[in-house]
């Protein structure tokens, strides 16, 4: 998904709306799966946030959520595997 928003600048509204079904082709909530949702859910934020200008556009909210949620996996496995120990 964040490959489909432009590098720089903004989308327009209707494009920024239209994305999830544009990446996923879901129409509605048929035959999810948990990480479909997921990714929904965290679409539905950034959307809001970008509509309210809590961020300046969809793909820098994308890529702060993609690198939050990386770096909770990545500190759960760490934890499991007591790396660095």
């Amino acid at each position: 998904m964040i490959n489909e928003t432009p590098i720089t600048g903004r989308m327009n509204s209707e494009d920024r709306r239209g994305l999830w079904n544009q990446v996923t082709g879901y129409t509605g909530q048929q035959n999810m799966t948990k990480g479909d949702k997921f990714a929904q859910d965290m679409f539905g934020a950034c959307l809001w946030r970008v509509e309210v200008g809590r961020y300046p556009n969809m793909r820098s909210c994308l890529e702060l959520k993609h690198d939050s949620k990386l770096m909770d996996m990545n500190l759960s496995y760490w934890k499991a595997t007591e790396a660095g120990s």
